[in-house]
């Protein structure tokens, strides 16, 4: 099999599928933007030294995939998006370039897309490459990482009472091109029963759709059995700061337990949902992944009460840390818990069951080791980058074989 991959950022379920595709010979090329040394080879030294832009392109490295597999892809509108992004109260216009990077990178990597068996890309940037794909006779196979444009925007509605014009709408003309991205897939990569059902209800067949639950880097996140118990109970958020996480719903939470402690870290999203803290919440600014692991292993509880997330990789490394996590129902990840048994969870929007929850958590530290040492054995029973990214090249295989036979 000959594999072409397209992802715009690094995306960790599209690049363990690249990084496994690699492995196995069957990787032709990885198209990206951003990639680190490409950068670092055309801007000056005295930029490339400021500590910003090493943060950022420590994230933009690609380790396990070879240098000459990277396609390097639409960099200037890459980068206006990542300094769009640093600055203050400019969300809407973040959002706007956000969406032109990845339709320039998509025209780019659809101009060249070389001869493939099977064509990966990723929601939101792959409308003209998958287009591309078939025109070729490739399999185009869509990542299809997060909730429905419709049901994202439905569950900001009546979940976190947004109403007209918000940057945390997804446009209309974004749906639009989401839209067309499934009707050029062959197959639809999606992590959760959650967003599988928003995609069933409409009218793709069963067979187009695969289930297959993201991975975990369960090295990086680890218990610490040495840890000093903390002097209060410290609850633990790691996501963008939005509505669409949920994050009015658990400052609310937060104000009904003042004994413990609330630690936010994360992007800027929606700043203003910052105003007012309760004096048992901070937000500190987004983390190194090395940082994050650390505040996990210190964490005593972990918290994520989104009002619709797809898959959020935070709430699995959190279980991989031997911490109790909190999410609720409209949370992919709520398809890895077992209720009682190795976390809980509660009803999406309801801040007085999320209250209650954290609670019984912060109340009881044998439940609290309890369904942590369970959450611990649950991900890494099964929850492998390594083993997702078998399961995606087993499926993408699979759907070129009944090709040949069909």
């Amino acid at each position: 099999m000959k594999l072409v991959v397209a992802t715009p950022y690094p995306e960790g379920s599209i690049l363990a599928i690249a990084r496994r595709a690699a492995d196995d010979g069957s990787l032709r090329a990885l198209y990206t933007s951003g990639h680190a040394p490409a950068i670092a080879r055309w801007l000056p030294d005295r930029i490339v030294t400021a500590s910003g832009l090493r943060r950022y392109l420590r994230r933009r490295e690609l380790p396990g995939i070879p240098s000459g597999l990277v396609k390097d892809r639409a960099d200037g509108p890459e980068l206006a998006r990542a300094v769009v992004a640093h600055i203050p109260h400019m969300q809407a216009l973040g959002s706007r370039t956000m969406y032109a990077a990845k339709m320039a990178f998509d025209r780019a990597v659809a101009r060249e897309l070389p001869p493939a068996d099977a064509v990966v890309g990723i929601y939101g940037s792959a409308a003209l490459t998958l287009r591309t794909a078939r025109r070729m006779g490739a399999l185009a196979v869509l990542n299809f990482v997060s909730s429905h444009p419709a049901e994202q925007n439905r569950y900001l509605r009546e979940l976190a009472g947004l109403h007209g014009p918000n940057h945390e709408f997804v446009p209309e003309r974004v749906a639009q091109r989401v839209e067309r991205e499934l009707s050029f897939a062959d197959l639809v990569l999606v992590p959760s029963r959650f967003v599988a059902n928003q995609l069933l209800e409409r009218g793709l067949s069963e067979s187009r759709v695969a289930v297959i639950p993201y991975g975990v880097d369960l090295r990086a996140f680890s218990p610490d059995t040495g840890r000093t118990p903390n002097a209060r109970v410290c609850c633990l958020y790691v996501g963008q700061v939005c509505h669409r996480k949920g994050i009015p719903v658990l400052l609310r939470a937060a104000r009904a337990l003042p004994d413990v402690q609330f630690v936010l870290t994360g992007p800027l999203v929606t700043p203003s949902l910052l105003r007012g803290l309760p004096p048992n919440a901070r937000w500190m600014r987004p983390l190194p992944h090395a940082d994050v692991a650390a505040l996990m292993r210190k964490a005593d509880i972990f918290v994520l009460p989104a009002v619709e997330d797809a898959y959020p990789l935070a709430a699995l490394e959190a279980m991989a840390s031997g911490v109790p996590v909190v999410v609720t129902d409209h949370v992919g990840t709520s398809e890895a818990i077992d209720p009682g048994l190795n976390g809980l969870v509660v009803p999406a929007g309801d801040h007085t069951a999320l209250a209650g929850a954290l609670r019984r958590l912060a109340d009881d530290a044998d439940l609290r080791s309890r369904m942590g040492a369970a959450g611990r054995s649950r991900v890494a029973g099964g929850h492998s980058w390594g083993q997702y990214a078998t399961q995606v090249l087993s499926v993408i295989e699979g759907a070129l074989s009944g090709r040949l036979h069909g």
